[in-house]
C-alpha cells in the first residue's frame, strides 16, 4: 500500500476507535465527533508519525520531481524560441 494511502487509513482508524470509545464511555451527539476529532489528532500525531514521516516524503519527492520536469519544459521552450 502506498504510503500515502496507509496513512490515511491508519488516520481514519484511530479517529473511528476513538469515536467508539466515546460512544463507549456514554459520548453522544455532536460532541462525541468534536472529542473523537481532538483525542484521534493527539493520538495520531505521536502513534502514526513514522507513517506520516513516509507521507512527506513521497509527497516532497513527487512535488521535487514535477518541478523539475516543469523547469525542463521551461529550458526547452526557450531554446526553441531562440
Amino acid at each position: 500500500m502506498a504510503p500515502v494511502a496507509r496513512y490515511t487509513v491508519l488516520r481514519i482508524l484511530v479517529f473511528f476507535g476513538c469515536v467508539c470509545l466515546g460512544y463507549l464511555c456514554g459520548l453522544r451527539s455532536f460532541l462525541l465527533l468534536i472529542v473523537a476529532a481532538l483525542a484521534s489528532t493527539a493520538i495520531s500525531f505521536f502513534a502514526l508519525n513514522r507513517f506520516r514521516q513516509e507521507t512527506v516524503d513521497v509527497v516532497e519527492d513527487r512535488v521535487e520531481k514535477r518541478r523539475a520536469r516543469a523547469q525542463q519544459m521551461r529550458e526547452a521552450e526557450d531554446v526553441e524560441e531562440d
